[in-house]
Formats: structure tokens, C-alpha cells, sequence
């Protein structure tokens, strides 16, 4: 059942992050310059709608392929992110956004290290409400750095190779809390659409992963799930 008929805009533009922390993921459309526009969740179609929020960022001169969203602060509201190419992550902290409170520029929160910004993720691996920083090996081998406020802001401390891949490209991971304990776990995404989960007791070497195995069978293209 769709919850949303779409905006017109390519299915690559769309993202969802709860942007006005009410614990529900909005759906959000970037264009090429990092522009933002937010539709607030309120059910979703046939169940509440959305709200139009209008343009949440005008976009900070990065292209909009560069940009993600992921609470950094630990305020529960999603964070704009610039990811350069080499990994590295400037951070504008969500006030409400653009016509709502506005932002903060950060500024550098990530050096990077030497990862293309491609393989880089943002998600909470501890628990403790803020995205951590992970790179993402082609073969799905995982190195976590946890997120203590960020460069200059009380730094990342190194958790290591959090997950040692396996047969799944890199390209289908995908880090989300499934079972709600607050600590994202690892999951692989098939061509078809498939997904399997490992949940996550603190990572390799920090209490490991269990196997979920298959929790979805799959509805499309796997390129164009998002969880």
C-alpha cells in the first residue's frame, strides 16, 4: 500500500529523516543544488497525510547527491549533512529548519579518511541517540567511529571493524533500528528487494551480531528501497 503518491520528484532525490522530532520519518525531496522540502509525517496517505513543511534548506553549495540527514546532536531531530568526496562531513544542527528556527552551521565535524564520502553512513551503533560515523567496504566490511560530539566538539572515538561483510556488496548495506532498542542494525538489501537483518548487540568484537535471517520479502528494485 503506498503511503505517499509522490511530488513529481526522481525516487533518488527522496529521503525520510524526522525532521521535526516527533519520532515519525518525514519525507523530504533534494534537488541538485542540496535544496531541501519537507512533507511532515502525519500518517502518511489514507492515514493522516503529510504536512507541506515548504523548503527546509536552500542547500549549503554542495550537489544535492553529497547531502544526507542523521541526528548528530542527539536532539531526535535530523541533522543536514555534506559529505565531501573524501569522507569528510560539515554539519548544519536542525533548529526546525529554514522558515521554522533555522539551522546552526557546525562546521567540520569529520576529517575523513580517505573513504570515498560514497561509502560513508550515519547511524547510531551504541545507542546513545547520536550517528555515529561508518565507512563501508565494498565487500560490506564495516568500521565504526562513535560519534562523542564530533571534530571539535568532543571528537569520534574508533570502535574498529564493526562487521566483516560478507558475499553483499557494499553498495546494498543499510544501517536501521529494526527491533527498537535504538541501536541500528545491519542489513542487506537484494536486487529483488529482499532484506536480510543482523541485529546488533554492540558489533564484532563488542558483542557481536545476531542473524535475523530474511525479515522482507521484497516489493521492487533493490536500488530503490529505503528503510
Amino acid at each position: 500500500m503506498a503511503v505517499t503518491t509522490g511530488v513529481g520528484a526522481p525516487g533518488s532525490r527522496v529521503r525520510f529523516a524526522d525532521i521535526n522530532g516527533d519520532g515519525k520519518a518525514d519525507y523530504l525531496t533534494v534537488d541538485d543544488n542540496g535544496s531541501t522540502h519537507a512533507w511532515l509525517n502525519n500518517g502518511g496517505d489514507n492515514h493522516g497525510g503529510w504536512t507541506d513543511h515548504g523548503q527546509i534548506a536552500t542547500g549549503a553549495g554542495a550537489p544535492g547527491t553529497h547531502v544526507r540527514f542523521a541526528d548528530i546532536n542527539g536532539d531526535d531531530k535530523a541533522d543536514y549533512l555534506v559529505v565531501d568526496d573524501n569522507g569528510a562531513v560539515r554539519a548544519f544542527l536542525n533548529n526546525g529548519g529554514d522558515g521554522h528556527g533555522g539551522w546552526t552551521d557546525s562546521g567540520r565535524i569529520a576529517t575523513g579518511n580517505g573513504t570515498p564520502g560514497n561509502n560513508v553512513r550515519f547511524a547510531d551503533i551504541n545507542g546513545d541517540g547520536k550517528a555515529d560515523y561508518l565507512t563501508v567496504d565494498n565487500n560490506g566490511s564495516t568500521h565504526a567511529w562513535l560519534n562523542n560530539g564530533g571534530d571539535n566538539h568532543g571528537g569520534w572515538t574508533d570502535h574498529g571493524q564493526i562487521a566483516a561483510g560478507g558475499a553483499n556488496a557494499g553498495t546494498s548495506v543499510r544501517f536501521a533500528d529494526i527491533n527498537g532498542d535504538g541501536k541500528a542494525d545491519y542489513l542487506t538489501v537484494d536486487d529483488n528487494g529482499a532484506v536480510n537483518a543482523r541485529i546488533n548487540n554492540g558489533g564484532d568484537g563488542h558483542g557481536g551480531w545476531t542473524d535475523s535471517g530474511r525479515i522482507a520479502t521484497g516489493a521492487g528494485a533493490g536500488y530503490k528501497v529505503r528503510i
